[in-house]
Order: structure tokens, then sequence, then C-alpha cells
């Protein structure tokens, strides 16, 4: 699971703002923002209700028409375009234990690095702070990138409580900085964070709102097919033994499927073996990087996916480059070949997401 999809969402929208607001001459650009400034002394209260989470924002900036509800709760944008606003929540309970604030800005900040979009990265010290009106602990970071032609400047602020942690992700064009500073920090010291009314708490694991449409995706080898939303995107997983890998719309949860010959294993393998073999070789590789690593299984269970095929399934727990993700391994067997369907999320997300993984399982179909 490739937690820097859900960065890589975060930059492509903030960089699509600073885009289309750098159209203007350098003259227009600057009153447009001195204009946003100056017009932000009216400032409107936005949240997430089911956190208890809220910030302040100038009353005229807009939805971001691009950003993403699935991951980002707050995404907004001044008129202009030349600033912008994303927060983040994620839960606690995917991440390592004994996460820090400290260590999920290092997370959050590591990821947008590594997205495909950005280039020359400068980053600065992170520092701790206090934010809200409440002096809420944070940590913050400077960063500047050349993203699609445009050098942003963005102020990454991490927060937290018992159950959530949020990233306030505030940018820029690196030239405008200064025209808006104070009004970051105005943002920031709005900052509450409070017991959500039992009317509006919730978890994380809400339904997926996947589309309707279906599309099928096939292994150009083997035969196999499987049934995915219209709305998932193929990825390259690295690995020539992986036959379809793709991630959801949520840029957290994903798919990958792999087939080996049959031929490959000793004729006493049947589907529990090589299950057995899959999830000791995954733990040995864990083992590798931290001999220490947490790592939990669930019962192997009998399963049929398709229409009746017999199939085992597992559930493994382990954290990755400090995140928690939850896999369901499902095996199943034809006459040539050993096939693993992997689905990988974060805890939070699971139980939510199990449903349309049974009914993806159900899609099973062996054409070869």
């Amino acid at each position: 699971m490739n937690r820097t999809g859900k960065i890589a969402v975060i930059i492509a929208t903030l960089a699509c703002v600073l885009a289309l607001a750098s159209c203007g001459g350098n003259s227009a650009v600057e009153n447009a923002v001195k204009k946003a400034v100056s017009d932000s002394v009216d400032m409107q209260t936005v949240g997430i209700p089911e956190a208890g989470f809220s910030i302040d924002v100038p009353s005229l900036w807009i939805d971001n028409p691009d950003g993403d509800p699935a991951t980002q709760p707050i995404s907004m944008m001044a008129p202009s375009g030349r600033a912008a606003i994303v927060v983040v929540r994620e839960s606690v309970s995917d991440f390592a234990a004994g996460t820090s604030l400290s260590d999920y800005l290092t997370l959050a900040v590591t990821g947008m690095k590594s997205a495909d979009a950005a280039s020359n990265v400068e980053s600065g010290e992170i520092q701790a702070a206090t934010i809200g009106v409440d002096n809420i602990p944070a940590q913050q970071q400077y960063l500047n990138m050349d993203v699609q032609g445009t050098t942003l400047r963005f102020l990454v602020t991490t927060v937290g409580d018992e159950t959530s942690f949020f990233q306030i992700v505030l940018d820029t064009a690196k030239n405008d900085f200064s025209n808006v500073e104070d009004l970051f920090n105005k943002m920031l010291a709005s900052v509450k964070i409070e017991s959500p009314a039992p009317s509006a708490a919730g978890d994380f694991a809400k339904p997926a709102q996947e589309e309707l449409t279906l599309k099928v995706v096939s292994s150009q080898g083997s035969g196999l097919s499987i049934m995915l939303p219209e709305s998932w995107q193929a990825i390259d997983a690295g690995n020539p033994d992986v036959c379809i890998s793709y991630i959801a719309s949520d840029s957290v949860t994903q798919v990958i499927a792999v087939e080996e010959p049959a031929m490959d294993f000793a004729s006493s393998t049947d589907i529990n073996k090589y299950a057995g073999l899959v999830i000791d070789q995954m733990h040995s590789n864990q083992q590798a990087g931290d001999p220490n690593v947490d790592w939990t299984t669930g019962e192997l269970q009998d399963v049929t996916v398709g229409e009746g095929i017999p199939a085992v399934q597992q559930v493994v727990d382990t954290p990755m480059q400090g995140v928690n993700i939850r896999y369901l391994y499902t095996f199943c067997k034809t006459d040539d070949y050993y096939y693993q369907i992997i689905f990988a999320t974060v805890p939070s997300s699971y139980d939510a997401q199990k449903p349309l993984f049974d009914e993806i399982l159900k899609s099973v179909r062996f054409d070869g």
C-alpha cells in the first residue's frame, strides 16, 4: 500500500490552483494577492464535524473544485487562486505505536517530497509550535518545491488528539508568501480540536462511495480477470510476478494479484501450504528490515471466490514505513497457476472496505 498516493493528490490539487492563478502578469498577481488578504478580514469557520476540528478561513475563500473530499475533508482556495489550504485527517491507529507529531510530520513531508509532480525540493527544520485558541501543541515545517513550472512554498503543520492526526497544509507561490504569511498565522491561531457532538461524532470507517460502474481488468499471462470500480487506476508494482495492480480513488486502498506457475512448486504443495510459504516469506522480509517488527496474522480460513472456486484467506497486520497496514490475502489455484489476490488499506478503513473486497473476489474468473 503506497501512502504517498494521498500526498500526491494534495500536491496535484494545490499545484493546479497555483498554475491557474499564475497566468497573469506580475503586477496583476501581486494585486490579486494583496486583495485576497485585505478581503480576508471577515472569516468563516469550516471544519470536520465528526472529528471536532475547525479552522477559520477568509469568508471569500471557496471550495477547491479540484479537491478530493475522500482524502481532503477541507480543501479551499482564495478566489484569486494565489493561496490555498488542505486539511487531512488520519487515524492514530493507522500508524505505528508511539508515532509522535514530529514523526507524523516527517511521514507527511517525505510523501510530499516523493510525489511525482515535485522537484527541486528544499525543506526547513521541523519546529515545535503552538496553534489554536487553546495553544495546541504542534509541529511545523516549511517546504519549497517546483510543481508544474511553479515554485510553491508550503507551511505544513501537524496536530492531533487521542484518535486523530491532522495535517494542515497552507501554500502559495514562493514569491507571494510574505503577502499571506500573516493570514496563514491568523488561520492557524483559530484552530480548535474539541469533542464532537454525539450527532456528528463518527469513526474513520465510512462506507466507500465508489462509482457503480465497474470495469474488467485482466492478467496478460494466465487469463485471470477481476472487476474493479471504474475510478480505480492502474499503477506499476515494480514486480514481474504482479499481474494486476490498482489503487482506489481514496489514494490509500490498493489491490494486487500475483500469479506463479504451479510447476515451480513441489507436487505435494496445496493451497494451504502455498499460503504458508507466502506469509512466511513476507514475515521474513519484514524481519530483515526490522527484527522486532510488529506482526499479527489471523486464522487461515476456507472461502470461495468467483463462481465457487475454492480458496483460503488470511488477514495480516504489520507496519510499513511507520504506517500500519492491514492486508487481506486470498489464495486460489488453477491447474497451471497459484494466485495471490491481496488487498491493502489502513486499519481504520478496513471494515468499510471489506464488503467491496468481497464483491471483487466474487468477480474472479479464469479464462485461460
